[in-house]
């Protein structure tokens, strides 16, 4: 903590916008400290252990931390881009994206689904990211390779409980009651598909990104990795359409409409006729992209995207 302290002059430099994250350089080496809130108390230094021998070229790795007072402070390598989010919705130059063909839009789906599958099962714990959004996928040079940052970061910092034995199937019903989770009767069948669920830590508020967030998490705080997969549905829909997961229009009535990714691709597949889907694609996907991309590849994407933002986590695909 006193390395971290002096590196970052009392957290007074090196900051990165608005954020908690600082820039600083700690033994030699150039780094991105993030601060989180230590939520639960855990065996951190087994977890940061663990987290710290991940290796991945689509993960930000984590370079060490500590744990002082009510705070985590975990110090990841500095990575120089730019997020997802700002390639793909320059503020300044709206009309211009470095993105600006479907192959490379698609590359940047594989890197961010190869991270999260290394993170879901190769690993020796099952993590959770819990917070996947496009401006926590740095964007690199050259080739424009996707990596996603604050891998571990949730985990450490105790904003859920491990449960191993706990798994969610058809007959098993959550609720949430004064911010605690409770659990009502399961039956005594052995299910066919079981999931492995995360606690949150009691009395902890939901937090998260509007539009990124799965409905089961946004009800109940349960976390499972079910969660990365509709958020990397959301990833894929943004990437296809250049658009943010919610956006507000306003109306000729001077009302704000909401106009939502996963509403449109659930609208999409209601209709068998296949040239009436093949319009609203190509109306839909980002004009940025021309005709680089072929229609019928975009809808199996669509297909994809629309399976990893079920309603319903036991019809989401795994990583």
């Amino acid at each position: 903590f006193k390395e971290i302290t002096e590196a970052t002059a009392q957290f007074t430099s090196g900051r990165v916008g608005k954020s908690s994250v600082y820039k600083a350089d700690l033994r030699g080496k150039t780094v991105a400290i993030t601060v989180r809130k230590l939520k639960k108390i855990r065996d951190f230094r087994s977890g940061l252990r663990q987290i710290c021998n991940a290796h991945h070229a689509n993960i930000v790795k984590l370079m060490g931390g500590c744990c002082e007072g009510e705070h985590v402070y975990l110090a990841y390598e500095y990575v120089q881009g730019s997020s997802l989010a700002d390639c793909l919705r320059n503020i300044r130059m709206p009309g211009f994206t470095v993105l600006n063909s479907w192959i490379s839009r698609m590359q940047i789906a594989t890197d961010v689904a190869q991270a999260l599958e290394y993170m879901h099962h190769d690993t020796k714990v099952d993590y959770v990211h819990n917070y996947v959004k496009s401006t926590s996928i740095i964007i690199t040079e050259p080739g424009y390779k996707a990596r996603i940052c604050h891998v571990g970061a949730s985990y450490l910092a105790g904003e859920y409980e491990i449960d191993d034995n706990h798994e969610v199937n058809d007959s098993s019903k959550q609720k949430a009651v004064s911010g605690e989770i409770t659990e009502e009767e399961e039956s005594t069948g052995k299910p066919e598909q079981g999931i492995k669920l995360h606690k949150r830590s009691k009395s902890m508020k939901i937090t998260g990104t509007q539009g990124y967030m799965a409905p089961e998490y946004v009800s109940t705080g349960i976390v499972s990795q079910k969660n990365d997969v509709f958020a990397f549905g959301v990833i894929l829909l943004e990437l296809m359409s250049g658009h943010e997961p919610v956006r507000y229009l306003s109306k000729a009535n001077r009302q704000l409409e909401r106009v939502s990714l996963i509403d449109f691709v659930n609208k999409l597949f209601l209709s068998d006729d296949q040239a009436e889907r093949a319009g609203k694609l190509r109306s839909w996907v980002d004009p940025r992209l021309k005709d680089s991309f072929p229609v019928d590849c975009a809808e199996r994407v669509a297909r994809l995207a629309a399976s990893c933002v079920d309603s319903d986590l036991l019809k989401r695909p795994d990583m």
